[in-house]
């Protein structure tokens, strides 16, 4: 409800693309940081499923059923928009990310102080959520639950839904 109506107004109707490129230092939109050290070696290892999973499409805004605004952006990950991947569509999505990013500061942002048994749970739709700060020399165990399925507004390059395509398929196919 923060979001500046008029960029939320530029965007709406406008596809992002993201890919399944974990990659920091390939990160285009809403870089606000300086990356040390390189990319994590688990992205590395991802780098052939980037290369063969098709990129997934998903609208930047949409409206729920009670007709609350959801925006639907992030910066890691995006690709580009859909038919605007151009400059003039890359400095809007920059703009948009780097307006999110901003909002993350001060009382737009919660920060968690984990404690053993923890658990959050939050609207995945709604809610954008990062993790940092985590000290590589210890193992970050984590459990996902999801209650509710896939909201059914994204969808692939090659016209399958999100939920209709799997990884272990696509490797199989490149096989």
């Amino acid at each position: 409800r923060q979001f500046p109506k008029d960029l939320r107004d530029r965007i709406e109707g406008i596809n992002v693309i993201y890919t399944l490129d974990t990659r920091l230092s390939k990160m285009r939109y809403g870089v606000s940081f300086e990356l040390e050290g390189g990319d994590m070696p688990i992205a590395k290892e991802m780098l052939k499923e980037v290369a063969i999973f098709p990129r997934a499409m998903h609208p930047a805004v949409w409206t729920r059923e009670t007709r609350e605004k959801v925006m639907h952006v992030g910066g890691w990950m995006a690709f580009g928009l859909e038919n605007h991947e151009d400059a003039e569509g890359d400095k809007l999505l920059d703009e948009v990310c780097h307006q999110i990013n901003a909002m993350g500061t001060g009382t737009s942002a919660y920060w968690h102080d984990w404690s053993p048994t923890d658990m959050l749970i939050w609207d995945n739709h709604r809610m954008l959520h990062a993790v940092e700060g985590c000290d590589p020399q210890y193992e970050r165990h984590t459990i996902r639950s999801t209650i509710q399925g896939d909201y059914g507004l994204g969808y692939f390059e090659d016209g399958k839904k999100i939920g209709e395509v799997y990884r272990e398929e696509v490797f199989e196919d490149a096989n």
